[in-house]
């Protein structure tokens, strides 16, 4: 993906949406990147795309470039959708009057975050992650004591609560720094619930008997994505499965170090002829659960 580097003024006017083009001077070093990802040529003057230039030579109209904040390692970067053409800019998003330019017009503009990566006692976690203060994303994600923190204490991570503590690359769980849209899940499902697992402990059972694990504190957030994956509704996640017919294995309660019975919840009791086979694979034949929701299911197979 191209990366064009900006100021910050025009930076931040992009990410708002005020700046609607970015304007790059008509050279050889423009010719190059812009010519070759949009597929377009010069002929008597003018810049042809599409239809106009040779069928081998042809791309979408519209293309992703990021444009970065500065040199630096951990500039602010944000990913946008663009369309090329060529003609003369506005004097007041920074372009000379009366000179040609590349004109990228602007038509979506996202932010891309940072995220740590760790591994979990089932899948991989993330937390995001800040090497430089940014004042609109932690105002966003309610950062506790934002203010507070000095340059020399960077970077941090922050959960989803917005707490916050520093970053240590030497935890044993961690895994490495990725890079995403805003509008892109840091990490799949997959990633982080694994299906049909052979350490299955505690998660969901789909109705076709897949698996999938979540740990004994995962439902929720498992359930969320799930719901994403199969198309149902994500409000109110866990419930929306369990009328969908899907199987939860929980930890029963007390909660404490000496207790960790499992349990099977099935709405109105009822499972199919798969997660049944899927409940005997785990070894639930004995379980007191499994033989009454058996006992109902058997009735409507």
């Amino acid at each position: 993906m191209l990366t064009l580097t900006i100021k910050k003024k025009w930076f931040d006017l992009i990410l708002s949406g005020e700046k609607k083009e970015e304007y790059r001077e008509i050279k050889e070093y423009y010719d190059n990147r812009l010519q070759n990802l949009f597929g377009a040529i010069w002929a008597d003057g003018e810049l042809l795309q599409g239809n106009a230039v040779p069928e081998e030579l042809r791309k979408e109209p519209v293309q992703k470039i990021i444009f970065r904040n500065g040199y630096a390692k951990n500039s602010a970067k944000i990913i946008t959708d663009c369309r090329l053409r060529a003609g003369f800019g506005k004097e007041e998003w920074g372009a000379d009057p009366g000179k040609m330019y590349y004109i990228l017009e602007i038509v979506d503009v996202e932010r891309v975050l940072k995220y740590a990566v760790y591994q979990g006692k089932v899948g991989l976690y993330v937390k995001e992650y800040f090497d430089r203060i940014d004042e609109e994303l932690f105002n966003d994600r309610g950062v506790f004591g934002w203010r507070h923190i000095d340059k020399d204490r960077l970077p941090i991570v922050v959960n989803e609560s917005g707490g916050r503590c520093s970053f240590f690359p030497v935890e044993k769980n961690f895994v490495e720094i990725i890079e995403v849209p805003e509008s892109q899940e840091p990490l799949t499902r997959d990633q982080c619930f694994p299906k049909n697992s052979p350490e299955f402990g505690f998660g969901w059972i789909s109705p076709d008997g897949d698996t999938f694990n979540t740990g004994f504190e995962g439902h929720y957030r498992a359930a969320g994505m799930l719901c994403k994956e199969y198309g149902y509704s994500t409000f109110s996640p866990e419930r929306t499965l369990e009328e969908k017919g899907w199987v939860k294995i929980f930890r029963d309660a007390p909660y404490t170090p000496d207790n960790w019975k499992k349990r099977i919840y099935a709405e109105k009791l009822k499972i199919t002829k798969k997660q049944a086979e899927a409940l005997v694979d785990l070894g639930y034949s004995a379980d007191d659960d499994f033989a009454l929701v058996l006992e109902v299911s058997e009735r409507y197979w």
